[in-house]
């Protein structure tokens, strides 16, 4: 289980990759970004529009338990989603 050190929406300097669907977050978007930290080690997991709509839409069916997803979980469960969405 991570904690959670910083949640914000932040507008990129470079490109990323967002972490619910793995596809790149160009430079100058602006996108939430959550800081946690899991077992000692600090990560950064920027999330695309997209994917913070499907997860706050959707959060609590993708993740009852409260673990979390893992890289690329949400393009995965929900491709249908993605089919117009930007890239």
């Amino acid at each position: 289980m991570s904690d959670t050190i910083r949640t914000c929406n932040v507008k990129t300097r470079k490109d990323h990759k967002c972490w619910g669907c793995w596809r790149t977050i160009p430079k100058g978007d602006t996108v939430f970004l959550n800081v946690s930290s899991d077992a000692g080690v600090i990560v950064s997991a920027y999330w695309c529009k997209t994917c913070e709509r499907i997860w706050n839409e959707h959060g609590n069916d993708i993740d009852p338990y409260g673990d979390g997803v893992d890289q690329g979980d949400l393009l995965d469960a929900f491709p249908e989603l993605y089919k117009d969405a930007p890239q």
